[in-house]
């Protein structure tokens, strides 16, 4: 199923080539450099993070925040898994299924679910059947045996209040969710939104520089003041009832967008979170662009809620949810100090351009092992120094990922 790139993130292209003044590709082979002790690397972050405060590297620069550092003194590269797009379930085994995930998505939809809008999902979105209360009978006695079964979808009418959209695979990894509270509780917004082009990003808040910034406010839409502390509790009380299983989603951003000439929103960004280290954000990119990369980088899971008022959100979630993470090998006890992924990079953009770094941290880095699908995929993930930064001659956003073993450098530049 095709992936939704998710607006706020403000995605055009996300280069796997990026040209430096030296001519080189986004993945760079540095000089080795001497890896230390997980703990050791976390008590020189203080030190490490003075020297770029105090300009010792010329082409950097950077704003004031505390890097994000795991608590964990041993980490793992990666393996995941992802389930096919379809199900090869028949009869009993399908309806129980089929049965599950109907109580599952009524669960996320809440009270006001409908059972008129419920449609179970076949033949690769082919066939919509909708849902009555004889279903899972006629299909345990082996009604639609010929079919692949795909999940279940909710689609309500635009008059409908509460949930619009919500589509939730056969196995219960992927979910899109779509609520309009916002056109709800504010008629024509959208339309004015689009029409008008005066929402505008006016800044981001990260983990990385969250504590500093919590007690920051913006006045909403509702004319309410909401701190980004308040916005990151109200996107994480409404996400503990939207995620399945047991791998935690982090806040990993928050967005500030003004609306208007007075009135802001929320954006807030969700990723995985393994072992204290919170995956990467990525853009995403086309089957197409697939086929022509042996390995690609994605964004691994994505969710976000969009908040306008202090009791009015307008939800919205796309994620991929793999279940199927599995640590592999013994375990990496030595990583490349702070200091040593600021001089990479800071080799790597030349003398003649300036960056401001706004965060720092460590992060798993996501690869795609298969490229001949997107539905049934192996991944693999490998810790990394996340440096995001911003482009002080063009503005655009640099993430600047040092590999924390090895020192291999990849770089993402977003519109």
């Amino acid at each position: 199923m095709k992936k939704v790139i998710l607006s706020y993130y403000k995605i055009v292209v996300c280069l796997l080539s990026f040209i430096l003044l030296s001519g080189c590709n986004s993945e760079q082979k540095t000089p080795s450099y001497e890896t230390v002790s997980i703990t050791e690397v976390r008590k020189q972050l203080e030190e490490d993070m003075r020297g770029l405060e105090n300009g010792d590297y010329g082409n950097l620069s950077c704003e004031d925040f505390t890097p994000s550092f795991p608590k964990s003194d041993q980490w793992f590269l990666l393996h995941m898994t992802s389930k096919d797009g379809a199900s090869s379930e028949k009869g009993e085994q399908l309806s129980k299924r089929m049965k599950r995930n109907y109580d599952t998505a009524r669960k996320i939809i809440g009270d006001k679910a409908n059972e008129d809008y419920f449609y179970f999902i076949f033949n690769e979105f082919d066939e919509h059947i909708p849902y009555n209360e004889n279903i899972f009978k006629q299909v345990q006695k082996g009604k639609y045996e010929n079919k692949r079964y795909n999940g279940i979808m909710y689609d309500a009418p635009s008059e409908e209040k509460g949930c619009k959209y919500l589509w939730l695979d056969w196995n219960e990894e992927e979910i899109q969710y779509r609520s309009d509270v916002l056109n709800d509780c504010y008629p024509g917004f959208s339309k004015w939104e689009s029409d008008k082009g005066e929402v505008q990003e006016i800044g981001y808040y990260n983990n990385t520089c969250g504590e500093r910034d919590k007690d920051k406010t913006y006045i909403l839409c509702d004319g309410n003041e909401v701190s980004i502390g308040e916005a990151i509790k109200i996107a994480e009380d409404w996400m503990q009832d939207k995620v399945l299983g047991d791998i935690p989603l982090k806040v990993k951003r928050v967005y500030v967008r003004q609306v208007g000439e007075k009135n802001y929103e929320y954006v807030v960004g969700f990723v995985t979170c393994w072992n204290d280290i919170m995956f990467d954000i990525n853009g995403q990119q086309s089957q197409e662009t697939m086929k022509e990369q042996e390995k690609r980088m994605i964004s691994y899971d994505l969710a976000c809620l969009y908040i306008m008022g202090k009791n009015q959100r307008g939800d919205y979630m796309n994620y991929t949810q793999n279940k199927n993470i599995e640590e592999v090998g013994e375990g990496i006890t030595k990583c490349i100090p702070l200091k040593y992924a600021l001089e990479i990079v800071s080799n790597n953009i030349g003398v003649a351009s300036s960056y401001k770094v706004k965060s720092i941290g460590i992060a798993y880095r996501t690869v795609v092992e298969k490229a001949d699908a997107i539905e049934n995929n192996e991944y693999s993930a490998y810790p990394v120094w996340e440096i995001e930064t911003e482009n002080e001659m063009d503005h655009k956003e640099t993430r600047f990922y040092v590999n924390a073993v090895d020192g291999t450098i990849e770089v993402d530049v977003f519109e």
